[in-house]
């Protein structure tokens, strides 16, 4: 948990441009080799180093010779003893490793990048868990100053209606709007504490402690679009995917074909001796596997269907995510240039009209209650503008990397 800030330092911090960051320098390395630590990205992790044997395993020739012998002796009275050894090797007289090799050339590719996926979702799943819990911190705080401030105000009504300068009318609004208070801090503070659990799934506490930095904010990476998401790791899973079963097209049509065997034995046979050579090939008569061809074909083709689909889906949740941090943005900025100051500024005129007596109890209450809110709903801008960043990085393909970055 961070330790709590006045709250005009948490408001001001809704400003990307002004605020002042207290993170550590290695926060964003930090992060990742937690994130690299979770178990979800050593899985996937793990699936890719499997990936990589599976791709050198692939790159080896594809048949071991073979040695086999045979010895036989006669119990006649004049028996002798006959034997054979030889060796054979099968040919792969249709590059069949070489189809088997591309393959899986594009079968690690394609688990490269969905390892990449994993990090990617990883990360903007503990950044969001983290903001909430930031966010939910900072409201909590906000709430908790409130709350204070009631509980003197209804020390003071009670003390003034005991002089006689305020109704019991007063006393009675100050205490229901002191109990909703408490209500909604109740409230935030559950927030708050399923915030700090759920970020626990992701990240240690030693980078829970740290504040995320604020040039991470102002880090908006690339916004080329067109350029960005054939880059976009999922985009390139799914292509590689798609890679792969097009190779496999060719390494099903040369499972059609029968690799021949060569071999040369050399023995004695009833004192005579014996060299010879042996021919063997497969007869796919009642087999010809053209099925298996037909059925690797579809999948090819449900991969390409697959891969144009992920493209044109990732083409638009990107554009969304650009058009919402804009908004989010432009929002932000006319708060922090416009209205912030402006609210926080109400606080001193308010209670001070109150204390002349120009506007009731009741009225002031529930200007103290819009004061809040507004300081309440800037906070959530903020947060919102926030968690666009967030969201545009991970459209975009451009998460990782930028954590990346110094």
């Amino acid at each position: 948990m961070r330790k709590p800030q006045p709250v005009l330092a948490v408001l001001l911090a809704a400003s990307v441009y002004t605020s002042v960051s207290h993170a550590s320098p290695l926060w964003q390395q930090d992060f990742l080799s937690a994130i690299k630590a979770h178990p979800a990205a050593a899985s996937a992790e793990a699936s890719l180093q499997a990936q990589a044997f599976q791709t050198d395993a692939a790159g080896k020739p594809l048949y071991n010779p073979e040695i086999d012998g045979e010895i036989e002796r006669l119990t006649r009275s004049d028996a002798t003893t006959d034997f054979q050894f030889g060796v054979s090797q099968t040919i792969d007289w249709w590059d069949k490793g070489k189809a088997r090799l591309s393959q899986a050339k594009a079968d690690y590719a394609a688990q490269r990048y969905a390892y990449q996926t994993v990090l990617a979702s990883l990360s903007a799943d503990a950044l969001s868990a983290l903001l909430e819990l930031n966010i939910s911190s900072d409201l909590h705080l906000l709430a908790l100053e409130q709350e204070q401030r009631l509980q003197a105000l209804l020390a003071l009504v009670e003390k003034r209606h005991a002089a006689g300068d305020v109704g019991e009318l007063d006393v009675e609004l100050t205490f229901l709007s002191l109990t909703q208070r408490l209500n909604e801090t109740a409230a935030i503070e559950a927030r708050m504490k399923r915030a700090e659990h759920a970020v626990k799934a992701y990240l240690p506490a030693d980078v829970i402690s740290q504040s995320i930095s604020t040039s991470f904010w102002q880090k908006l990476g690339e916004d080329n679009i067109d350029r960005l998401i054939p880059q976009h790791p999922k985009v390139q899973q799914a292509y590689f995917t798609w890679q792969a079963r097009r190779t496999g097209i060719k390494v099903a049509e040369t499972a059609t074909k029968a690799d021949p065997t060569f071999g040369l034995y050399a023995g004695a046979e009833a004192r005579e001796a014996l060299i010879g050579v042996q021919f063997s090939v497969p007869l796919f008569v009642r087999n010809d596997f053209k099925a298996q061809v037909s059925r690797v074909s579809q999948q090819a083709l449900a991969a390409e269907s697959t891969y144009q689909s992920i493209k044109q889906q990732q083409q638009a949740a990107a554009m969304a995510a650009h058009s919402a941090l804009r908004q989010f943005q432009q929002h932000l900025d006319r708060w922090v240039n416009g209205g912030q100051a402006r609210v926080m500024r109400s606080d001193t005129l308010l209670q001070r009209q109150w204390e002349l007596g120009d506007i009731s109890t009741s009225d002031y209450l529930r200007a103290l209650q819009q004061r809040t809110a507004t300081l309440e709903s800037g906070l959530t801008l903020k947060g919102q503008q926030q968690q666009s960043v967030i969201q545009w990085l991970q459209a975009s393909g451009q998460l990782v990397r930028v954590l990346s970055q110094p």
